[in-house]
């Protein structure tokens, strides 16, 4: 069963055409072997550097935390226009000392994102930045409240509301 299929042998100057054509093949270059490992150290390169780069905001580290930064400040700003248009002759200290509260805020938040950078993805950090922005939204609340009270304890409120 073994020879059963060598009933023909080759030609004659088979081999020596065979090895011809074997030296006389051009060498294929395989790309592969060559830009692979090139492609796969660049992409190595940029997720180590992707990954290693450290959020400097909340906006940063997740869509839902890029709303939370998105609302605060949106409502912050809101807040502080609403404030400068009570603002009356009375309130400039309120006012003032509303302000350098909020200064002081937004001063901690500075070193907190900087907290953050070095340090990198911590919830704890993330949680704080968070709480500054209520706690600064919770300053101007008690500002207007503040304001609103001044206004209606002026002689000027009661003299328009007399009955």
């Amino acid at each position: 069963m073994e020879n059963i299929y060598d009933i023909y042998a080759p030609e004659p100057g088979h081999f020596e055409r065979f090895q011809s054509k074997l030296n006389n093949r051009k060498k294929k270059v395989n790309l592969y072997k060559i830009y692979l490992p090139i492609a796969a150290s660049i992409l190595l390169a940029i997720g180590l550097g992707w990954m290693n780069q450290t959020p400097s905001d909340l906006a940063q580290i997740s869509p839902e935390l890029k709303q939370t930064q998105a609302f605060f400040e949106g409502s912050i700003q809101h807040e502080i226009s609403f404030i400068e248009t009570l603002k009356g002759s009375d309130d400039d200290k309120i006012i003032s000392d509303g302000m350098a509260k909020i200064k002081q805020m937004e001063a901690e938040y500075k070193e907190l994102r900087v907290e953050l950078d070095k340090v990198g993805y911590n919830k704890k950090i993330i949680h704080a930045m968070i709480m500054n922005y209520q706690y600064r939204m919770e300053v101007l609340q008690n500002i207007i409240k503040q304001i609103e009270n001044t206004q209606q304890l002026t002689p000027a409120y009661h003299e328009q509301n007399s009955i």
